[in-house]
């Protein structure tokens, strides 16, 4: 089973997450920044990505 949920950082750039932990099962958090970009007139935005993955022992 996969659930998606969405969270969105505050003004400090902080972010709770409200998880459902279960033993034996894995879990991904993906986090992306979006901003303008200024530095070539063809890039719209710069894009900046990270993920962890985490799993609870049995």
């Amino acid at each position: 089973m996969v659930c998606r949920s969405l969270a969105q950082t505050d003004g400090a750039g902080a972010v709770n997450l409200h998880l459902h932990l279960r033993r034996q099962h894995s879990y991904l958090a993906n986090a992306v920044v979006m901003r303008p970009f200024e530095d070539d007139p063809k890039a719209v935005w710069q894009t900046l990505w990270a993920s962890i993955t985490f799993a609870l022992p049995e």
